[in-house]
């Protein structure tokens, strides 16, 4: 397969989602699908690139056009080893994240101005600066701000502000729409913290499943909760679920608790972990070991026996 350079990507993607970046309507999945095998030879590549942005794509799509990766790139980086995959990636350092080249690898050589960042996302404590052509394939929420041609579209500037997402967890978002990569994504708070704003980000919908094309990073931010619970794991698993929103998990974890609380407070260090827990849960703990209802709302009017007049 010919490699696809990275000008050559910006021109198919916005040849592809022209009426989005032109604020116009929504082109059929079938007449985006017709686009793409006109491309030949470098169909599989902006395929893999762009899936799950738009219907065509969907594993529930009448088309039945597979989300996956081309077979010849499984196993690899969702562009390839080449030059396409380093040049999107350097380009995400060097103008996104605004990292010199002597921190990652060199800098784009003379970049032209049709490749310069062109939208700015502002963020509870900041703005990050981005490529309407890499988001509008790659994450769903920029497509539809194009398709519903808000004000956004022409102020080339999307406020975040009152979604409550920081600067830092946005650049995590944004490296992996770049780069397809998860490798630099190991802060587990700020891992946590995107999961709190899935919904509204369009990266899970409101029955926390992921959105195609955002499912690995789904699945990479519920790791420190979603993994199988040990004796030594409860706690932190239980508190990780809790930062996450995960309320199936929360619960998941207080019923691994209460089902070997023997066990867990043969351990001085799990002991100590259990006393960090508030009051209540620590009560629902408790009666769920007995096999006892606990009702909070019932407790609010019971005195401690001291405290009886």
């Amino acid at each position: 397969m010919a490699q696809l350079k990275l000008y050559e990507l910006m021109e198919c993607t916005r040849s592809l989602f022209a009426p989005a970046l032109l604020s116009q309507s929504e082109e059929t999945a079938s007449a985006l699908f017709s686009k793409i095998e006109s491309l030949g030879e470098q169909q599989s590549i902006i395929r893999y690139f762009i899936s799950g942005s738009n219907p065509a794509f969907d594993s529930n799509a009448s088309n039945n056009v597979s989300a996956d990766p081309p077979a010849e790139l499984l196993g690899l980086p969702y562009l390839g080893a080449g030059i396409l995959r380093e040049q999107l990636e350097r380009l995400y350092w060097t103008t996104v994240a605004g990292l010199e080249a002597e921190t990652h690898r060199t800098r784009l050589p003379s970049l032209p101005d049709c490749l310069r960042p062109n939208l700015e996302i502002v963020t509870v404590d900041g703005s990050v600066i981005c490529h309407d052509w890499v988001l509008v394939a790659r994450w769903r929420f920029v497509r539809n701000m194009f398709l519903f041609a808000g004000e956004e579209t022409e102020s080339r500037r999307v406020s975040l502000e009152d979604v409550g997402i920081t600067t830092a967890a946005l650049h995590y978002i944004l490296y992996f729409m770049y780069t397809d990569r998860l490798d630099l994504l190991n802060n587990q708070s700020l891992c946590l913290s995107i999961l709190k704003w899935c919904h509204e980000l369009y990266l899970s919908d409101f029955d926390d499943q992921p959105f195609p094309g955002s499912e690995r990073l789904i699945i990479h931010c519920t790791k420190p909760f979603a993994q199988h619970i040990t004796l030594e794991n409860a706690v932190p698993i239980y508190r990780a679920a809790i930062e996450g929103g995960s309320v199936e998990h929360e619960k998941r974890a207080l019923t691994f608790i209460a089902r070997k609380l023997r066990d867990m407070m043969e351990s001085d260090r799990r002991c100590a972990e259990l006393r960090t827990l508030d009051t209540e849960v620590l009560s629902s703990i408790m009666f769920e070991h007995f096999g006892k209802s606990f009702k909070p709302e019932e407790a609010e009017g019971v005195k401690p026996k001291g405290d009886r007049e």
